[in-house]
């Protein structure tokens, strides 16, 4: 086999691939989706659309809108806050107010923070964007940062249930989704630079009202995300793929 190079990421397909071979990577969030129970996206609506006696193809076309308003806003944000910060280039006016309120926490980034950071390991054929790695001062640690614009953060879930094995003892919801995506994100970069996570946090922008992309209206709230280390091992020896130091 050809010795690796960085892995290119193809962003309309949200593919990472080795330009010496082709490899296709598996991505950080499609990794994650391993261990959460699949949804029956087509099950579901047939049930509402019986229920309710509307078309199935109604809810269905429903349902992808919201995904591409939901996408389609959180890429708008990630991009004005990466600008900003490398080139302190407001490149959305409409989105400003978003910005502002970022701004008013006072969270400074030094120059060794990364954004957009591509983490990955052949090895374990995962690869990632990380939307921010900073050093920090001592020069043996970092700090993996990411920006989160869905309209929940739940810390339970709202049907009792949990992740899939090994990851049964924690519910299923979007905190543990994203304690388990920053942490692999740490993971990889742990095993890429030799150093070790110091701090994990999510800046969240909740919405005032979620369902109206164009009312701004929310606030950042700063979550802290705990890095399970042990766990991202646990799943990789389910999956019997190396585990890493």
């Amino acid at each position: 086999m050809p010795k690796s190079k960085t892995p290119i990421f193809n962003e309309k397909a949200h593919t990472y691939t080795d330009p010496t071979d082709g490899f296709v990577y598996t991505s950080v969030t499609r990794w994650v989706g391993k261990f959460k129970e699949p949804f029956d996206e087509r099950g579901t609506a047939e049930r509402i659309a019986a229920r309710e006696g509307i078309p199935v193809e109604m809810i269905l076309d429903e349902w992808k809108e919201i995904r591409d308003n939901s996408c389609e806003f959180g890429t708008a944000v990630h991009k004005l806050l990466e600008v900003y910060h490398t080139e302190k280039k407001v490149i959305n006016r409409t989105l400003a107010p978003i910005l502002q309120k970022f701004k008013a926490l006072k969270i400074t980034f030094n120059k060794n923070t990364h954004f957009e950071k591509l983490v990955y390991n052949r090895k374990l054929g995962i690869a990632g964007m990380s939307d921010i790695i900073s050093h920090n001062a001592d020069g043996k640690t970092f700090d993996v940062f990411d920006f989160k614009t869905n309209k929940k953060l739940r810390y339970v879930s709202d049907y009792d249930d949990n992740l899939l094995e090994p990851l049964e003892h924690y519910p299923c919801c979007e905190y543990y989704s994203y304690a388990m995506q920053l942490s692999m994100y740490a993971y990889l970069y742990k095993n890429m630079s030799g150093l070790e996570p110091r701090r994990l946090k999510i800046f969240w922008y909740e919405r005032e009202n979620p369902d109206n992309y164009k009312d701004l209206n929310g606030a950042w709230k700063i979550v802290d995300i705990p890095y399970l280390e042990e766990d991202i091992k646990r799943c990789l020896q389910h999956e019997k793929q190396t585990v890493l130091a």
